[in-house]
């Protein structure tokens, strides 16, 4: 895996069900997100290691929810690891924590 530059996002399988995210989740890289959240196995359990994320702004948080929803729909559930004290923020700002921290 290449490290992210700037605006971009990288996102490693580390083992089933286990993805490692790293660089920007935000407005400049949520389509790519979304694009690659599609190849996730939806109907499992799924955990993202988002202590690599240098940023993520109220459109990374999107992402994670629409991963999250997509997740549940499919009989599956998402849990975050390592989030950054601003991600963590911004989750409780939009009163998620129950649903992404729980």
């Amino acid at each position: 895996m290449s490290e992210p530059k700037g605006a971009e996002l990288a996102l490693e399988n580390v083992s089933e069900g286990r993805y490692r995210l790293s660089g920007e989740l935000s407005f400049k890289t949520a389509e790519q997100a979304l694009a690659t959240g599609r190849d996730f196995p939806l109907a499992q359990s799924l955990c993202l290691d988002v202590s690599g994320l240098e940023r993520v702004d109220s459109a990374g948080l999107a992402v994670i929810l629409e991963w999250w929803r997509l997740s549940h729909l499919a009989g599956g559930s998402l849990s975050l690891e390592g989030p950054s004290e601003q991600l963590k923020k911004l989750i409780a700002i939009s009163e998620l924590e129950p649903v992404l921290l729980g």
